[in-house]
């Protein structure tokens, strides 16, 4: 069992495991900013049946998703910049 948090401020998602005293680092960590290594305000997140973790980026104006244990995340829809189209 465990809890994702997302930390906009710090710009990354956080996971707790049932009973650890500390969490780690699921998405972002590494400051603000647009590489794929990185978050910019994460808002909402879903987590999948395989533990990827999809987030929206407010800052950025993307989706994009964090594969278990991979370091940086892929674009999944947006990074087209503000606007009201639909890309």
């Amino acid at each position: 069992y465990s809890v994702y948090i997302t930390d906009a401020d710090n710009h990354r998602i956080a996971k707790w495991k049932k009973g650890s005293r500390e969490g780690q680092i699921v998405a972002g960590g590494k400051g603000q900013g647009k590489s794929l290594e990185q978050l910019n305000q994460p808002g909402d997140l879903w987590v999948d049946l395989w533990g990827s973790v999809y987030v929206a980026e407010m800052g950025n104006h993307r989706v994009t998703i964090w594969k278990t244990g991979h370091q940086q995340g892929s674009i999944v829809v947006g990074n087209n910049g503000d606007g009201n189209k639909t890309n």
